[in-house]
């Protein structure tokens, strides 16, 4: 296969994904518009399945073309290296020294000799116009793709990701009556990811930014008519937060192009052009166009360190939002509010990786400001301490991922200010495999827990017409209405609470079906879904062989590395290691909670709301006598050997009854097929993938295959290469360190959460207090942008209301008032009499010739 060959297939890999959203949103226009899954005849139900298989056939057909440009450009040579590299100054570098007065200082890396060109790489394919958008003469604006190592990985994981997300979501998704809706949003999502990292220019880059960032919207919000989400934002909130944190990020993210688009257009601009032959002023956006006119520019001393320092600055807070960086954070949590095969494709491989990818995309000229690079890893090393402190404390299962997920983009963020540029993108595809892995067995656990007690909805509206019908065998249709009575009141209590404002979180808020205080020993029922975690939460936490222990290690080791020439990087270094303990403690803390101990807790959950709420009904209902344990039994069942005692103690509230349900214990059990085997493949990937990037001190230069791959993909145009790796002996103490230390982490959450998680958990809650409690909320960023900016908006709201109500329409309200009231004393003077009006006009002409010999200067 050759390059031309591989030019004309690479527009099908957004195209067939495009195509398929198009084609499954016709048919809900078309066939199940505003249909409940049980409405639907045999037909629509054909159609409705057929919408996924057509989703999961485009996302097959991307990662086939996918994997072939991948497999072309592995086959190609290396792009020959300049014969000079210099050494990349650190992010950290000039901390403390004054900027010269004419702009911030430049890094200056060595390039080749004006006059001569670069050796051909022949990993790199560029189209420069697919399709033009907007043809106008000379003014056209195309769409162009660009395929070199660094888009080839990113197509891959961005489409096997969502192929398994695909999947797994014919399953999570089965009962929903959205079903069609979520499969024109999903290959729309993947479309729009995939022409974000194909892009050649800035233009189509910002478009694709924007599209991402709609279809996330739209995915956030997929359950817009929920009402009720256990004290999370509800989705129609959830998504309205994460596009308005994201606008900010873009505000700026625009601008940073529009000045670059600017400068293009200027002197740095027209000379390259010129030199060039570039006619078309849009393909001054092209990327290669960008960052060579740039370069040329720095050369010359004809563009200001103090404008490129801002422009990247600009960029960069782009990436802030869309990868919820310190203090853009605060959407990505919430996102929770949607379905959680969407969290896994949004967390793995799409949105958030947007901004990493950017950055690296972007690199030519990141390269460039030591200044823009010390705010990265200043940023990225806040945010990988602030999540891995947050998601110790966080119950909800898919909370501790979300913050998990800021954490390590953090890793990525702070390795690409200290030019870690391999480090970052090898942790980022690693982290796509374990944490796709980890929120899609979220997604397997919550199912199962919500199969579980809609199970324990039946088997009470069940007996509770058996138990009716036997209380009232004369009075059939009172036993049908206490029936139903008991059965909504006990529905209602375990999904709502039974009080508001009851101190006892069960009682108030209801069983959350994503809360780890009601899990426990789902091991038993969900073998598979376990070992998967399992390994997805070793490979979160760097235990040592697994894919994360590799990346999150390469990210450390270059981070030391630069601590040999400047001792902030060292402290950059330490506060990494420190968010690796706790990263593996509350990877480990979740393990331990959801799948080991002696009980599953939910049922015993389920049996004290139930009971409370059947109770509380019967009252109303008059009923003497009533014993809800008649009806019901979750935790003991039906055991005619040992029916004596049933136990209901969620909480430290104990309860002892009589058991007389005909009813098994409530168990989870393993989810099917479809959604299981998506777990497998990445619980192999979480520990496969992480052997193509080994350290090069160890297996030389040509055994990190993957450092081999993608180093040509950002400094080697500008001559800039990373750091030579640390001496086998120090990788090796190095690795070893960090193996110890995420050991560790799992070793005080084994402490914790496997062998005393009655007391220690609580014990160590009231020793850390404040501390604690300063994790738990966050850190209290909520409830900061909720003052800083919610209420100083509706303060200043209120300011202006007040100054429109009392000044604006007070003076023109005051103007009619004043004229009323003039009116009013002008009437007066009609009196209707012939003489007063004489009298009037003599008196103003007495007045108008006093005034004209005043006037005139004239002496009586």
């Amino acid at each position: 296969m050759t390059a031309k060959d591989i030019e004309s297939i690479l527009w099908l890999i957004p195209a067939i994904p495009l195509a398929a959203s198009l084609i499954n949103g016709l048919l809900s226009i078309l066939f199940l518009r505003s249909k409940t899954k049980q409405s639907l005849s045999s037909g629509q139900l054909a159609v409705r399945g057929a919408t996924s298989a057509i989703g999961i056939v485009s996302i097959v057909s991307a990662l086939v073309i996918s994997i072939i440009c991948l497999s072309f450009l592995l086959s190609q040579p290396a792009p020959a290296e300049p014969a000079e590299h210099a050494a990349v100054p650190t992010a950290t570098q000039q901390v403390g020294q004054a900027s010269e007065a004419s702009g911030a200082k430049l890094a200056a890396p060595a390039l080749p000799a004006e006059g001569t060109t670069e050796p051909e790489n022949l990993r790199r394919i560029e189209v420069q116009k697919v399709y033009t958008w907007i043809p106008s003469g000379d003014f056209q604006i195309n769409f162009g793709f660009l395929i070199d190592p660094l888009t080839a990985m990113m197509l891959v994981v961005v489409t096997t990701i969502s192929l398994l997300v695909h999947i797994f979501s014919t399953g999570y998704m089965k009962e929903d009556n959205g079903y069609h809706r979520f499969f024109t949003y999903l290959p729309f999502f993947t479309f729009s990811m995939i022409m974000l990292v194909m892009a050649n220019n800035f233009l189509l880059l910002y478009v694709f930014w924007e599209a991402v960032g709609l279809s996330s919207y739209l995915l956030i919000g997929f359950w817009f008519s929920k009402k009720y989400d256990w004290g999370r934002l509800l989705p129609p909130v959830a998504n309205v937060k994460a596009f308005v944190v994201n606008r900010i990020g873009d505000f700026g993210f625009g601008l940073g192009i529009m000045w670059i688009f600017v400068t293009m257009l200027g002197t740095v601009g027209s000379d390259y052009a010129t030199k060039h032959n570039i006619s078309n002023v849009w393909d001054r956006l092209n990327y290669a166009n960008v960052f060579g006119a740039f370069n040329e520019a720095i050369q010359a001393n004809a563009l200001s360190g103090t404008v490129l320092t801002l422009i990247c600055l600009l960029l960069f807070m782009g990436a802030m939002g869309k990868s919820a960086q310190v203090p853009l954070h605060v959407w990505l949590p919430d996102a929770m509010a949607g379905p959680t095969p969407v969290s896994a494709l949004i967390h793995a491989a799409t949105m958030v990786t947007a901004g990493v990818y950017m950055v690296g995309r972007v690199s030519p000229l990141f390269s460039h400001t030591t200044e823009a690079m010390l705010v990265i890893s200043i940023i990225g090393i806040v945010t990988a301490f602030f999540g891995s402190t947050v998601g110790c404390t966080q119950k909800d299962i898919k909370a501790v991922m979300a913050y998990s997920t800021v954490s390590q983009l953090g890793y990525m963020f702070f390795a690409l200010g200290v030019f870690g540029w391999v480090a970052a993108f090898f942790h980022l595809m690693t982290h796509a495999f374990f944490k796709g892995l980890l929120f899609l067995g979220c997604g397997s656990v919550i199912h199962a827990n919500e199969e579980t007690i809609h199970h324990g909805f039946h088997t009470i509206q069940h007996n509770a017409q058996d138990w009716a019908n036997k209380r009232f065998p004369n009075d059939p249709q009172r036993a049908e209405m206490v029936a139903f009575e008991l059965y909504e009141a006990a529905e209602h209590a375990i999904e709502y609470g039974v009080d508001k404002n009851s101190k006892n979180e069960l009682f108030r808020a209801g069983l959350d079906p994503q809360s780890m205080d009601y899990m426990g020993n789902l091991g038993k029922g969900m073998k598979l879904t376990a070992i998967s975690m399992s390994f997805g939460a070793a490979a979160l936490a760097g235990i040592p062989f697994t894919a994360g222990f590799w990346s999150k290690d390469e990210i450390l080791g270059v981070t030391f590395s630069r601590g040999a020439e400047n001792g902030f990087d060292y402290v950059i270094y330490a506060f990494g290691i420190i968010a690796a303990l706790l990263t593996a403690f509350y990877s480990f803390r979740m393990i331990f909670s959801v799948f080991f101990g002696k009980e599953f807790r939910l049922p015993a959950a389920m049996n004290t709301l139930a009971y409370e709420g059947m109770r509380r009904k019967a009252a109303e209902l008059d009923i003497a006598n009533f014993k809800p344990e008649e009806i019901v039994n979750f935790v003991d069942g039906y055991n005619p050997a040992n029916v004596e005692h049933a136990h209901s103690h969620a909480h430290g509230e104990a309860e002892h009854a009589h058991s007389h349900g005909p009813l098994a214990p409530l168990a989870v059990v393993e989810n099917p097929l479809n959604m299981s085997l998506p777990l497998v493949f990445l619980a192999f990937m979480s520990i496969a993938a992480g052997y193509v990037g080994l350290p090069t001190a160890l297996v030389g230069e040509n055994g990190n295959l993957f450092e081999k791959f993608l180093d040509g993909s950002f400094g080697t145009a500008l001559g800039v290469k990373p750091l030579p790796a640390e001496d086998a002996q120090t990788t090796t103490i190095l690795l070893v360190f960090s193996g110890l230390v995420a050991i560790a982490g799992v070793a005080i959450a084994y402490i914790m959460y496997h062998r005393n998680r009655a007391t220690l958990p609580l014990l160590a809650g009231k020793i850390a207090g404040p501390l604690y409690a300063f994790s738990k909320n966050k850190w209290y960023w909520d409830e900061a942008y909720n003052l800083m900016v919610v209420q100083a908006g509706l303060l200043t709201m209120r300011g202006l209301a007040m100054f429109d109500k009392y000044v604006i329409d007070g003076a023109v309200n005051g103007v009619a008032w004043l004229t009323k009231q003039s009116a009013r004393q002008l009437r007066k003077v009609q009196t209707g009499f012939v003489g007063n009006y004489a009298f009037y006009m003599a008196l103003g002409l007495v007045l108008i010739v006093a005034l004209f010999y005043v006037t005139n200067g004239i002496k009586f």
